[in-house]
């Protein structure tokens, strides 16, 4: 049911061809899992658990194991080093995607080749037709905090670099953005930017230039829009004296962006006082972005435990700014740690409600039983210091990672050595919590 690329992008047939797809989920599944095994029945993977050919479910699920990442990094490696057989995939991989790393700390390798381009492009225009269908861009602008990211070369001689990347420097990406006939407010420039921190003060400049056009503001995932927002309560009075001298900050010096925005940006003082006027009177936004930070719904629990434990910090005018959680095996029995980074400071007592209610709230079955047994220690709330999940964006970053790409991980594995030592040495105070006593 793969849509043709190449053809004139037509919103309402990629929204018919959709609906028609997810009325019989099963049997598209089996369709597409059988076309798989027939386009790469001849790999080495494929053919040492004996599938000789065959592309039945039945057969699948018999011969091929369940795996994860790790159990195909020894083949990935190997075609990352150059190796050009089939291994994985019987059509050429073209290049190597980088994962985000914030599930085990450091990016994955995935291979990416025309299939992942033409499902990456599908995705692209389902999404965009259902919005826009809803959302129709008349004679506007969309601001999108899109980031890319600096390309490599593998040992092979492949390219590697973000999933975003490969998708968005594509000549089919290109075209879609040419048959959609969206402006967008940033300049290509600021999308690829070598540095995101550059980039992101360019976005923001730029919608506050076009800020009458813009109807949609949108981002690879909810995070970039949180992090955006929390960039804009900091940096919004240097915009201001941008915008109102029409000279860009000494902040941006990569010469491709400052050539591209000195066009765009002229003094406009009116503007300027308008933007002053209303960002001095806001004081919080942070309520509603806490409800939209966070995009793994197996982590309900937990999102349920932080927003009503942060109730007892209205009062005060305080919030949880963002958090995450791990667990501490150190100790016998082993417990959970939640580490909340605050819009200011809260007393001992306030906090220590707070970690009492999250241990209460905690509504996960398994978890609730295991408390009561003690055969799960009492839950301890942690208080870094604030910029500390700054740092945890610099730390991904770092590592070949874009900001489009990053989600504040809310449950850190063990092995992510390096992002429990950075909350680890952020703490400012910490709490156990008394709610099973």
């Amino acid at each position: 049911m793969m849509e043709n690329i190449e053809k004139k992008f037509d919103a309402e047939q990629v929204i018919e061809d959709f609906e028609v797809i997810t009325k019989n989920v099963g049997r598209i599944q089996e369709e597409t899992l059988g076309k798989i095994l027939q386009q790469n029945g001849g790999t080495e993977y494929l053919k040492q658990w004996g599938m000789n050919g065959r592309t039945d479910v039945e057969t699948f699920k018999a011969c091929v194991p369940i795996v994860c990442h790790s159990d195909l990094d020894p083949y990935i490696q190997r075609i990352v080093d150059g190796d050009i057989s089939p291994i994985l995939t019987g059509k050429p991989v073209q290049a190597i995607s980088l994962s985000s790393g914030t599930t085990q700390g450091k990016p994955k390798f995935v291979p990416f080749n025309d299939e992942l381009m033409n499902s990456a492009m599908q995705t692209f225009k389902t999404s965009f037709a259902f919005r826009n269908r809803e959302f129709p861009i008349e004679k506007g602008k969309a601001m999108h905090f899109f980031y890319s990211s600096k390309q490599f070369k593998t040992k092979g001689g492949l390219a590697a670099s973000t999933g975003t990347t490969n998708v968005f420097t594509s000549p089919q990406y290109k075209k879609i953005m040419k048959d959609w006939s969206t402006p967008v407010c940033s300049p290509g420039e600021v999308i690829f930017a070598p540095d995101f921190k550059q980039s992101l003060y360019c976005h923001l400049l730029s919608g506050l230039i076009f800020r009458d056009e813009v109807q949609v503001v949108s981002s690879t995932f909810a995070h970039s829009i949180v992090h955006a927002f929390r960039t804009f309560e900091q940096v919004w009075e240097e915009l201001v004296v941008d915008i109102r001298e029409g000279v860009l900050s000494s902040r941006v010096t990569v010469p491709s962006i400052r050539l591209v925005m000195s066009k765009l940006l002229k003094p406009d003082p009116e503007l300027a006082e308008t933007i002053y006027s209303k960002c001095s009177s806001l004081s919080n936004w942070r309520n509603l972005l806490l409800s939209i930070n966070i995009d793994k719904n197996t982590e309900k629990y937990l999102q349920l435990a932080v927003e009503a434990a942060s109730k007892h910090l209205v009062d005060k005018k305080l919030e949880v700014m963002d958090f995450t959680s791990h667990v501490n095996v150190s100790a016998d029995p082993g417990h959970y740690v939640i580490s909340w980074e605050l819009s200011g400071e809260a007393t001992d007592e306030i906090l220590q409600e707070c970690c009492d209610c999250l241990d209460k709230t905690f509504l996960d079955a398994g978890y609730v039983s295991s408390r009561k047994v003690n055969a799960i220690g009492a839950l301890e709330l942690r208080i870094v210091k604030r910029g500390t999940f700054h740092k945890i964006l610099d730390h991904f970053v770092g590592l070949g990672g874009t900001v489009s790409q990053f989600k504040t991980p809310r449950c850190v594995g063990p092995t992510n050595s390096s992002l429990i030592q950075i909350l680890s040495s952020n703490v400012v105070k910490s709490y156990s919590s008394t709610a099973f006593f």
